[in-house]
């Protein structure tokens, strides 16, 4: 039998710059839909693991953002960051705030 097929094989995946864009943000997007149905813990969960891919891609080099749009991004990445960081985040509030900072990203 081949060892790549055993159960214990890792699953080899594409480097995340070889997906393209506007897959990325979608996965971005399929994630913090499930935001809301999921309990506290997997919220705080799903926002640590969104963060650092928003993030990603709002320092795209590829992004072409002009200084005060990105100034703006980051600002948003920090509000993000502070609300995923309370006791008990607004899931709803994370959720539309990242959502139009994705829809700005896609727009770049």
């Amino acid at each position: 039998m081949d060892p790549s097929m055993t159960s214990t094989s890792p699953i080899l995946q594409p480097p995340l710059a070889a997906v393209p864009r506007s897959a990325r943000l979608d996965l971005l997007r399929g994630m913090l839909g499930r935001l809301v149905d999921v309990p506290p813990g997997g919220q705080h969960y799903l926002m640590d693991k969104v963060l650092p891919l928003l993030r990603r891609e709002a320092l795209d080099p590829d992004a072409h953002l002009r200084a005060e749009q990105s100034h703006l991004i980051m600002r948003s990445l920090d509000e993000l960051e502070h609300e995923a960081a309370c006791m008990a985040p607004d899931p709803d509030l994370f959720g539309r705030k990242a959502q139009i900072l994705l829809d700005v990203l896609a727009l770049t």
